[in-house]
């Protein structure tokens, strides 16, 4: 429709405008409203008081603590132990500040995460509600829609619900929806591409709080090695950084003070390879014109009933292996 057609909304008229009187029209219209703005100086604004629960020796990377309305990303390459992070940090919440936790695992059989459970000794595994396998994206969002207690969600992994740019926006504004309405955190588990980026549109590293890559150190012979580094490309509650762990089979331990950098230091524990063999394969352009998707594509009744039975982690039936 041309800029100068327009349709009265009473008479349902149309009427042909210059576009130059539309424009005058507009500035008077601007200029004639009364515009009363407060300005406060920035050392007059108030300081939000951020609560936060210490977990173990990765908090750094959280900015000195897990902060109850943060919304983290958490990249890496499969096998690099973004799992295993996120379970041991959700048995530290469980410690004092939160009575229980959910984990949305949509890559396959709950009976893997039990598998987590055992090797990693969790102590509240009791308290970790897991969801169905396999969950639809309508289901997620209506599931997490309805969550009002305050309990820290872990979504495990973004990539497996959809990778559509629409639907990841969606799942974003609810996850952090949720992360407003209860003040839990919520953490969500990522892929990443043949170049070691975050796998997905870039505009979800906009939407979340916190960016954290993991990767795995390796020697001289290009071979894995037992320990990590986790670097933190963005945080709206500390400082960037990168701080290195230890797997020893059982979660991840410090290591010495003089191994951790500030990002702005030289870092030479870090590698910019990914950990293994990624299997997220780039985009073309053909693929990435059918990731576009129209809001109206993605749109969910949040407002009907949602019925999702969880199950806690310590009953999950653990895998027969033949």
């Amino acid at each position: 429709m041309p800029i100068t057609k327009f349709q009265c909304p009473s008479c349902r008229l149309w009427n042909l405008n210059e576009t130059e009187n539309v424009a005058g029209a507009a500035s008077e219209l601007i200029r004639a409203e009364d515009v009363d703005v407060p300005l406060t100086p920035l050392n007059k604004v108030e300081s939000t008081q951020t609560h936060r629960t210490t977990t173990g020796p990765w908090d750094d990377c959280f900015g000195g603590g897990v902060a109850s309305e943060s919304l983290t990303l958490i990249a890496g390459g499969p096998g690099v132990g973004k799992t295993t992070l996120l379970l041991k940090v959700l048995d530290g919440l469980l410690v004092s500040d939160y009575d229980r936790a959910r984990y949305i695992y949509t890559e396959g059989s709950t009976g893997i995460i039990r598998d987590y459970e055992e090797r990693l000794m969790l102590r509240h595994a009791a308290r970790i509600d897991m969801t169905p396998p396999f969950m639809s994206f309508a289901t997620f969002c209506r599931f997490v829609s309805s969550g009002q207690e305050p309990y820290p969600l872990v979504l495990d992994s973004s990539n497996a619900l959809s990778e559509k740019r629409a639907f990841v926006m969606r799942m974003c504004r609810v996850l952090k929806e949720y992360n407003e309405r209860t003040h839990a955190p919520v953490f969500m588990l990522s892929h990443i591409n043949k170049k070691g980026d975050i796998a997905g549109i870039k505009a979800l590293e906009h939407m979340v709080d916190t960016v954290l890559m993991m990767r795995v150190e390796r020697n001289k012979k290009k071979e894995p090695t037992e320990f990590r580094t986790i670097q933190v490309e963005k945080s709206r509650f500390g400082p960037s950084c990168v701080i290195r762990l230890r797997d020893n089979g059982a979660g991840f331990s410090g290591v010495q003070a003089d191994t951790t950098n500030c990002i702005n230091k030289e870092r030479t524990h870090t590698h910019d390879a990914p950990a293994c063999d990624i299997h997220t394969p780039d985009t073309t352009p053909n693929e990435t014109a059918s990731l576009e998707t129209s809001d109206e594509e993605c749109s969910i009744d949040l407002d009907s009933a949602i019925d999702v039975q969880t199950t806690p982690l310590i009953d999950i039936p653990k895998p027969e292996i033949p």
